[in-house]
């Protein structure tokens, strides 16, 4: 995608320049992968895991313990060390999705490339900016999770059932919740790509019995569940599906709503990606993942960074607008952009801002979003550019 040079080295030199302000402002702190480190230095050296919080008051350790083992190779070398490396891992992954859903886009929905395609770059990662920076800044996984359920769409649309199945057993072994990106696979009828997200599972489970022998292993992965369970405990999320309506209702909802939404969320993925089964499993495919993504951080309680999950669907809504212009269509998407990605003291000011995220702002533009995206008359199959788009 050599088209896209002009973007990527524009947002290279931007986040590199963001790494050394972190640094000078000495703020290079990425808590979230502190957790991890210090966790995974714990494992190894047979200490307390989980229930212990690491560097921040709210830093435990929620994750599978076989993770963790993926981490261990950072507790060899110094933190800044790592905390280096992590940024570099984020920033490669953020561009890799820039890259890989472009050419989605172009081999799959529209078969030529897309018009404008460095603006319409440019203006995704304007729309995601805060949410990366703050990603960045934290040092979570939440892009590098993107990237494997991207490339793995990628891989079964080119018939590469193993490389998808893992990858997407990966994500959904670090971050459960993501299992709604199996719903379109399960739509599709991709019966070996489940298999293999199976055997990943399965094997992330397995580490930790195999490494640290059946009776500790099994007591982490017990632990791992009780810290599941606490993890709302201590966190608050203003922007899930539940607490928007208890804020339109004025009081709040009990949490078997929770259920209700997943299920309403379920029945959406799997509405959009069967209506153009039959005709291209390409775009269903696509969208269907792209909008089960965006749902997942509307039914969790979680970080707002988690909101990065929604980029695949603002680039595909940016291709739906510049192929075909709609007044209505571009001002429900700008309303959207406005109130999902600038959820920010430095823009609002704290009192504002402050305003904002108890109204859950993010998620009241993720939901304008996935109804922008799914607007009739999106993108229609094979289209063609005209010579003059």
């Amino acid at each position: 995608m050599h088209r896209l040079a002009p973007f990527r080295w524009t947002v290279v030199l931007v986040l590199a320049l963001a790494m050394v302000l972190e640094m000078v402002n000495g703020r290079f702190w990425l808590n979230d992968l502190r957790v991890y480190v210090m966790a995974a230095d714990a494992l190894r050296h047979g200490q307390v895991v989980y229930g212990i919080p690491f560097g921040l008051d709210t830093g435990f350790y929620k994750y599978a313990p076989g993770l963790l083992y993926l981490f261990i190779p950072y507790t060899f070398i110094p933190f800044t060390a790592a905390c280096v490396l992590h940024f570099i891992l984020i920033s490669a992954a953020l561009l890799s999705v820039f890259q890989r859903m472009e050419r989605l886009l172009m081999r799959y929905i529209l078969h030529v490339h897309p018009p404008r395609i460095v603006l319409r770059a440019f203006l995704g990662f304007l729309c995601v900016a805060v949410h990366v920076v703050r990603e960045l800044h934290l040092g979570n996984v939440n892009v590098l999770l993107l990237w494997c359920i991207m490339v793995a769409v990628e891989a079964m649309l080119e018939e590469r059932d193993i490389p998808a199945g893992l990858l997407l057993g990966l994500a959904i072994f670090v971050k459960p919740y993501l299992l709604l990106s199996l719903v379109p696979v399960v739509v599709l009828r991709r019966t070996a790509v489940l298999g293999w997200a199976l055997v990943a599972v399965t094997i992330g489970l397995a580490l930790p019995l195999l490494i640290e022998g059946p009776t500790t292993g099994w007591s982490l992965n017990g632990s791992w569940i009780t810290a599941m369970r606490a993890h709302g405990d201590y966190l608050i999320s203003a922007n899930t599906l539940r607490s928007l309506l208890s804020h339109v209702v004025g009081r709040q909802l009990p949490a078997f709503w929770d259920l209700f939404f997943i299920a309403a969320a379920g029945v959406l993925v799997t509405g959009v990606t069967w209506m153009d089964r039959q005709k291209d499993q390409g775009r269903s495919l696509i969208l269907g993942s792209s909008v089960a993504l965006a749902c997942v951080p509307l039914l969790v309680v979680t970080d707002v960074q988690h909101f990065l999950l929604a980029l695949p669907l603002i680039l595909w809504t940016l291709a739906q607008l510049f192929r075909r212009p709609s007044p209505l269509r571009a001002f429900a998407f700008t309303v959207a952009m406005l109130a999902y990605g600038t959820d920010s003291t430095d823009l609002w000011g704290p009192e504002l801002a402050s305003r904002l995220e108890q109204a859950g702002m993010v998620g009241w533009g993720t939901l304008l979003l996935l109804s922008t995206a799914l607007l009739p008359h999106g993108l229609p199959h094979k289209a063609r550019l005209s010579p003059h788009s």
